[in-house]
């Protein structure tokens, strides 16, 4: 046996077998992309508990209900709202009003016979403007009969105020007073059923009522703050507020009851609901209805100037007659503008007219108390799709899978609240799917770079470019398992390679081994076969594996004559010529072989076995006995065009019980009839083939192929 030599990348292949370090690449994805989800999943539940996040996804909300969602038309054409305008204050006296001037325009609205009057105005403690009342301060400061009794013949604001009011239902505002404690006063009780929880509900310890003459002529007292959110914006109305030890109403929930005629409001607790007569609204757990985003168009379209009013316009009156009216203020220096969702300033009054408008629509946005804990758990589902078609999928299609995802999330969320009026997040589902795809996509782009280096620095000395891009492209499509697939087994021997070993300096036969056996290697995976193994001065490669490669044995055939040419040029070289490297013997058949990584669990290597291989290697060493460098067996020969070879005769191969037929490459410099002599010689009787051979040997003395062809016929 020749004295044996193994290459440091040959060493390396068999160290790092296929099949464990494509199952470790395999493995090593699911640490990545489970750090990742879980990553993402924490970073989501943090984000969505920031004030800045929730007023993004609050923003997203004003967009979705203004596209959305619409209130009933016929709702909205119910009410109109007077508007105490900077004309009316510059016509009528500066703000505030003396409570006559009010009761003049309560008195106008009430002939229009309107459904119920909302004033969006706060009346805090008794009237201190009327005459009387400048005459009950009087005598407060300086006590008086006779002032006493001409404060009672005097005009008083509280109590004209008092008489226009109940000339139509008026449902007057109060708001809370965290300040002050308020003793039993006297409000509309509100009635609850089936246990009701208002511990979420907005409360306060006092309120800010109007007086009592008021009080007793309204048709209704409501909440009238509109508080905004941390934006400032106003996003919400009270529909029901606890204050004072009671539940009270807002002035949108007082309206929409006292313009029904409905004796006494209902709150329910299952479900969680308000009951105004024949209509049951959903009530959010916080007793705040979600505003839909009203125009400034729409608000001006229902407008109606004060000073119209006042004046007794006809058709300002009949534009109140039969609506429920809501009264306020656009003049800022009334103090009742406020940041609305669509970013306009807009009075409050307005606001309270949309909250109306939704009340009486039943349009609820809502969002129910079980909803951020499935959002939760649809988020943690979405994050690990996003990571897993971030690692699992091309970048395009990963892409794609994660846009329809969080399309259909967005749409899902679109038709709950087109339907149930339910406010679904649609943000941070989408814009966390959408990071954890990016995120996990860079791991498997880094994974996949470090894969192919890993992949490239095995096989790139050993295959083909174009071979190694397909293992690198499709590593899975290997069949490491084992196959039986068509090969060319190609085998290559140095000639006096273990006399050359004993001549050589250790250092002189590395370095001409090292050039050798990389050119050799460049020379087989440039004609696409696999160098299977570099054994002592011996390349083994393979061609057709481990991939399909059309005209496998012709491959075969040029890698031969091209490392002819190689071994030819490379003796002549100054170490190789001083060192007397031999020449390169070449034998190559094509035939079924089993393929795979074989050696057991300690030691794998991708190799072949089969007749083809044994086949190979002895016709590279009956080169020898023929006299010839290249030694092509039959099957090889069958697939190769017939003008390419020249046959030597038949040739008993240990291991194949018939003599075969064996070829090789003409010389470039042997003539036309001459070849035609050989070929016509392989195919007759021994007697008459040696007559031929007698005869071409006469005119080509030195073919020392023709002269072993003779002497193998003769014996």
């Amino acid at each position: 046996m020749k004295s044996g030599r193994v290459t440091a990348a040959t060493a390396a292949l068999r160290r790092v077998p296929m099949r464990t370090f494509l199952r470790t690449l395999s493995r090593s994805e699911a640490t990545p992309t489970l750090l990742v989800s879980l990553t993402a999943l924490a970073l989501a539940t943090l984000v969505a508990s920031m004030s800045w996040f929730d007023t993004l996804r609050e923003r997203a909300f004003d967009t979705m209900l203004a596209a959305n969602l619409e209130p009933h038309p016929k709702a909205a054409r119910e009410t109109v709202v007077v508007d105490i305008d900077r004309a009316a204050l510059d016509r009528y006296g500066g703000w505030p009003w003396s409570r006559e001037k009010l009761a003049d325009l309560v008195d106008a609205i009430a002939a229009a016979s309107p459904k119920a009057i909302g004033l969006d105005i706060l009346f805090d403690g008794p009237d201190e403007q009327s005459p009387a009342a400048i005459a009950r301060k009087l005598n407060r400061i300086a006590p008086d009969a006779a002032v006493a009794r001409l404060a009672e013949s005097l005009p008083d604001g509280d109590a004209k105020l008092a008489e226009s009011m109940r000339k139509a239902p008026v449902v007057l505002g109060a708001l809370l007073d965290p300040g002050r404690e308020t003793a039993d006063a006297s409000l509309r009780p509100v009635l609850v059923r089936n246990a009701f929880d208002p511990r979420a509900l907005w409360q306060e310890s006092g309120l800010i009522l109007p007086p009592d003459p008021l009080r007793e002529a309204a048709g209704g007292i409501g909440i009238i703050a509109v508080p905004g959110d941390s934006d400032g914006s106003v996003r919400r109305i009270p529909l029901l507020v606890a204050g004072g030890g009671q539940l009270i109403p807002g002035l949108a929930t007082e309206l929409a009851r006292v313009s029904r005629s409905v004796p006494i409001l209902t709150v329910d607790g299952r479900p969680r609901s308000l009951v105004i007569g024949p209509l049951r609204t959903p009530l959010p757990l916080d007793g705040m209805l979600r505003l839909v985003p009203g125009s400034e168009a729409a608000w001006r379209s229902r407008t109606v100037a004060a000073s119209d009013v006042l004046a007794k316009a006809p058709a300002a009156i009949e534009q109140l007659r039969g609506h429920i009216v809501l009264v306020g203020s656009s003049a800022p220096e009334v103090g009742g503008l406020r940041a609305a969702s669509n970013g306009d300033l807009a009075p409050s009054v307005q606001l309270q007219t949309d909250a109306t408008v939704q009340l009486l629509s039943g349009l609820v946005p809502l969002r129910p108390a079980r909803l951020p804990a499935i959002e939760t758990v649809v988020l943690a589902f979405a994050i690990a799709a996003a990571a897993l078609a971030g690692m699992k999928l091309p970048p395009v299609r990963g892409a794609a899978a994660t846009a329809a995802m969080t399309a259909l999330w967005i749409a899902g969320a679109i038709i709950l609240l087109r339907t149930r009026h339910i406010l679904v997040d649609p943000l941070l589902l989408p814009a966390t799917a959408a990071a954890t795809f990016t995120a996990t996509a860079i791991l498997a782009a880094a994974h996949t770079l470090r894969r192919e280096a890993a992949i490239r620095q095995r096989f790139e000395q050993h295959l083909a470019p174009a071979v190694v891009q397909q293992i690198v492209a499709r590593p899975d499509a290997l069949k490491l398992a084992g196959e039986i697939r068509e090969i060319t087994a190609f085998f290559t021997d140095v000639e006096g390679f273990t006399a050359m070993t004993d001549r050589a300096e250790p250092h002189q036969l590395i370095e001409v081994l090292d050039d050798y056996f990389d050119a050799m290697s460049r020379i087989v995976v440039g004609h696409g076969g696999l160098v299977d193994k570099i054994v002592g001065d011996a390349v083994h490669a393979i061609f057709n594996a481990p991939f399909d490669l059309a005209g496998h044995p012709r491959r075969a055939f040029d890698c031969a004559r091209a490392i002819e040419a190689f071994s030819r040029e490379f003796r002549q070289r100054d170490l190789p010529t001083k060192l007397g490297f031999g020449i390169t013997r070449i034998g190559f058949e094509t035939g079924p072989a089993i393929v795979g990584d074989v050696g057991g669990s300690r030691k794998l290597d991708y190799t072949a076995h089969g007749n083809a291989m044994n086949a190979a290697a002895r016709l590279e060493a009956a080169n020898k006995d023929l006299a010839t460098t290249i030694a092509i067996g039959p099957g090889a020969a069958r697939q190769l065009p017939a003008d390419l070879l020249r046959p030597l005769g038949l040739l008993t191969i240990r291991g194949r019980g018939e003599p075969q037929a064996v070829f090789t490459i003409w010389a470039e410099d042997m003539p036309a009839d001459a070849r035609e002599r050989l070929r016509r010689a392989a195919n007759l009787p021994a007697a008459e083939a040696c007559r031929l051979l007698d005869e071409h040997i006469a005119a080509h003395p030195g073919d020392a192929a023709a002269i072993r062809q003779r002497a193998r016929l003769a014996s």
